[in-house]
């Protein structure tokens, strides 16, 4: 565990929470806690690699924000929304390894 991520014994947890809280991207943060226990499951419980954490955390982000600007929360995403922002995507030709990390982090 990274030493910024342990919780301080001589107080409470607050400052983790909040930071780990402006980590989600807002379309999770607002879809409630079951949706933000099930990105945090397969973010941190399925990808080990730190990395590849990192790249699929910031394609959510990307697509929140997409989301966002259409007003779609996330129980209102249907798959075409998702070809629509991939077909938007195309736009600045993305590589296959970047179309492949948007498609999987999209679809959790």
């Amino acid at each position: 565990m990274a030493g910024g991520d342990r919780l301080r014994l001589d107080g409470s947890c607050t400052e983790l929470m909040e930071r780990q809280n402006a980590e989600l991207p807002t379309l999770i943060r607002d879809a409630g806690t079951e949706a933000r226990f099930t990105f945090e499951e397969f973010l941190h419980g399925k990808i080990r690699n730190r990395f590849t954490r990192k790249a699929y955390l910031h394609a959510v982000k990307r697509f929140s924000s997409w989301c966002a600007e259409r007003q779609l929360d996330l129980v209102r995403v249907a798959p075409a929304d998702v070809g629509r922002y991939l077909d938007s995507m195309m736009v600045s030709t993305p590589t296959r390894e970047q179309l492949d990390c948007m498609t999987v982090a999209c679809s959790g």
